[in-house]
């Protein structure tokens, strides 16, 4: 992995450690999250870099990307059931953008760059970059592929126990409360505020941050999390 990737594996690691040094012999439930920065889907660099690849070369590599994240999550997962007191639970992952999100704008500057402006498709990520490979896959189905590929590889973590290891869904409660208006998107989330945190101060500095959840979506995480812990216990 990259410097970047390895610094947030081993933070992870870590984590784990730390949770595990917590732990004494009550019954205890662990929560993990993996989403876009675990993915290193919040640098624009890779972003961009991956949204103009070639269709099959891009589907490459996500499927690259979600491996490494599963392999790694898979032993800190075994690493957290070695104590029989452990129960884990798995939240999948929601798309952040909003459908008219201002990145889309920025891909199709970076495609008018690279392809020139005429190469570009209807839809942003698709036409024909300047050595006539064809990209069919829009922006929108490229972050549709990425997502269910991780939400579909959590899900299979759970063969590693399945008494032990629950996934609780939020990508669906997230729809409709996508990144909200500047920085992070262009049109309102439609139904309902925003679950995404826009804009915060880093430091003194207002910077975009539009794949975190803010309380709203804090709130709908925990909900998600503790039904699915509720429905196991009555299950018993």
């Amino acid at each position: 992995p990259s410097a970047r990737d390895a610094c947030g594996l081993k933070a992870f690691r870590q984590q784990v450690t730390d949770a595990l040094e917590l732990i004494d012999d009550e019954q205890t439930l662990v929560t993990i999250t993996i989403g876009a920065n675990d993915m290193s889907w919040t640098d624009p660099l890779t972003i961009v870099g991956l949204l103009l690849a070639q269709d099959d070369i891009f589907q490459a590599e996500i499927e690259r990307i979600i491996s490494d994240v599963r392999r790694e999550l898979a032993v800190e997962i075994e690493r957290l059931l070695e104590n029989d007191e452990v129960t884990i639970i798995l939240t999948d992952y929601y798309n952040p953008l909003n459908p008219e999100s201002n990145l889309y704008g920025v891909i199709r500057g970076a495609q008018s760059t690279a392809w020139g402006a005429a190469n570009v498709g209807d839809e942003p990520c698709t036409g024909t970059d300047r050595s006539g490979n064809e990209h069919r896959l829009s922006c929108a189905e490229r972050f549709a592929f990425a997502l269910d590929a991780l939400n579909t590889s959590l899900e299979s973590l759970t063969s590693i126990d399945p008494e032990r290891i629950l996934v609780a869904s939020v990508a669906e409660r997230f729809r409709g409360h996508e990144a909200p208006e500047g920085d992070c998107g262009a049109a309102s989330p439609t139904s309902g505020e925003s679950w995404i945190r826009g804009l915060v101060d880093d430091g003194g500095v207002t910077r975009p941050d539009c794949f975190h959840p803010n309380a709203l979506g804090a709130d709908a995480m925990a909900t998600a999390v503790l039904e699915v812990w509720k429905g196991r216990a009555s299950a018993q």
